[in-house]
């Protein structure tokens, strides 16, 4: 069951066993037993339930691993934890079940943004794993350690003490100042933990083609290339991984501004968590929509689906949600020209964003605010925030920011009056757009663009740099962007 993502149905398979060791009131898991798997014996659930995670034989450790496999599937972070430090308090836990119960510890660590002791219990699950003959937790734990290498290239010391789900684990912090500026060093090391991400899954990647395992390879290259993943997770039935695949390639989608294809994967994506009842995942996808009605000038919608979001978020426990989600409201308020509200939503997202120490976070809050401070005409307030996002967008590697960025820096340019600079900073943003494929960017750059070339006096310029806007914008269905362009070619 939970090879195919079904959480819940293999939770109700394991509540139906006995307290026992299954090894001691069945005896070993055989061919013949796994073939019962649909019978409604209990030899056939509990052979389904062991199969759903393939082990080294069957090991009194087994179903332990396999209840906290479950629980974290459910975002039952405190039970998983607990059957964890349970495995691996086992007098006898193999090199295998040590290596997995500390991926899962990591893992809950890294969604409470505890990137220290997600950290140590890698460390500690990568030795184990390198000792095993199976070395199919090593994939996980590879794969585990790129993410965290892509969380802590973005990361500074968080602000404040917070419990961890782990019992017994606190972590103890300096209080956070803003990141305005990073040192050398700083610099240094989120490069290094890129580099360290991109070789982990390259490492990943070669051993699970070793292994012939193709669950562990569409894992593997699923960040990288997640159209091949969805064909492989439908192939072998995971539905997890597909629902996992369908929102990578909506993130993609999204990247070139095709909010249709965005829609299409992410509503797909979503139909599937809820199916199987992860509601973490739920979350994460309504926060994808909610940004692509953002981005569709949809207001209400943006709030309907994040507001959703949030709840589920505030329940988890997960604040990194909760302060994306807050940003998202911050940008619908925005839409609304409801200042004194962007401001309230978005600086209560950056404290938490400085609170996790999350970089990225705070850069893109910084430019929300960036944002308010252009609508309330404030050039020079707008330049103070907007470049100190895009000191920060420029050392993380986040050039989709990066342009965007360019863009609210050109249009306070523009309220000054100066359009050889916003020529400037226009044409750095479209360069950066066009080379990542985001033709939303190229079209709102081509818009400062045509404004810029209005106000030299080049009306032949303007006009059909702002129709190639407008145009765009049609193509990407915001519709009413290409609208307001249209309109003012004919004030033009």
């Amino acid at each position: 069951m939970l090879a195919t993502g079904d959480a819940p149905r293999a939770r109700t398979l394991i509540a139906a066993l006995p307290a026992a060791s299954p090894a001691a009131q069945l005896g070993p898991i055989t061919n013949e037993a796994l073939g019962e798997v649909g019978t409604g014996t209990l030899a056939a659930a509990v052979a389904e339930a062991l199969s759903a995670y393939l082990l080294p034989g069957a090991l009194p450790g087994d179903m332990l691993l396999l209840r906290t496999r479950t629980a974290y599937a459910l975002d039952d972070h405190d039970e998983a934890a607990a059957y964890a430090l349970h495995v691996l308090e086992q007098s006898k836990t193999s090199d295998h079940h040590t290596a997995l119960a500390h991926n899962v510890l990591a893992l809950i660590a890294y969604n409470s943004w505890d990137l220290e002791q997600a950290r140590q219990h890698i460390r500690q699950g990568l030795t184990a794993a390198r000792r095993c003959p199976d070395q199919s937790c090593l994939v996980r734990l590879l794969l585990t350690d790129a993410d965290l290498a892509d969380r802590r290239s973005m990361w500074a010391l968080p602000g404040i003490k917070r419990q961890s789900p782990i019992p017994q684990v606190t972590v103890a912090a300096t209080p956070a100042a803003p990141t305005t500026s990073m040192s050398l060093t700083q610099r240094t090391e989120s490069a290094h933990q890129r580099e360290l991400a991109a070789r982990q899954r390259t490492a990943a990647e070669s051993l699970a083609t070793q292994l012939n395992d193709s669950q562990l390879h569409a894992q593997a290259i699923a960040a990288r290339d997640p159209v091949a993943a969805l064909t492989v997770y439908r192939a072998i039935g995971d539905l997890h991984g597909e629902a996992a695949a369908l929102g990578l390639m909506a993130d993609v989608a999204g990247e070139r501004g095709d909010l249709d294809q965005v829609e299409e994967l992410a509503n797909q994506a979503l139909t599937l968590y809820r199916t199987l009842g992860n509601r973490r995942r739920e979350a994460d996808t309504q926060e994808t929509l909610a940004s692509a009605a953002y981005l569709r000038n949809d207001p209400d919608r943006v709030e309907e689906l994040a507001n959703q979001a949030l709840t589920l978020y505030r329940t988890l426990g997960n604040r990194r949600g909760e302060a994306n989600v807050l940003g998202l409201l911050a940008d619908a308020a925005l839409q609304r020209t409801d200042l004194n509200r962007v401001e309230e939503l978005a600086n209560q997202a950056l404290t938490l964003y400085r609170t996790l120490g999350n970089r990225r976070g705070e850069a893109n809050t910084l430019g929300v605010l960036a944002s308010a401070a252009l609508q309330r005409t404030d050039p020079d307030l707008v330049e103070e925030l907007a470049n100190q996002a895009l000191a920060l967008h420029r050392v993380l590697g986040n050039r989709r920011e990066e342009a965007n960025t360019l863009g609210i820096l050109a249009d306070a340019a523009r309220q000054r009056g100066v359009p050889s600079l916003v020529e400037e900073l226009a044409n750095q943003a479209l360069a950066l757009h066009r080379t990542l494929g985001n033709r939303r960017g190229e079209a709102t750059a081509l818009h400062l663009l045509a404004d810029a070339a209005r106000q030299r006096g080049d009306t032949r310029t303007a006009r059909h740099t702002l129709a190639e806007a407008a145009a765009l914008y049609e193509q990407i269905g915001m519709v009413q962007q290409a609208a307001s362009c249209r309109q003012e070619l004919q004030r033009w």
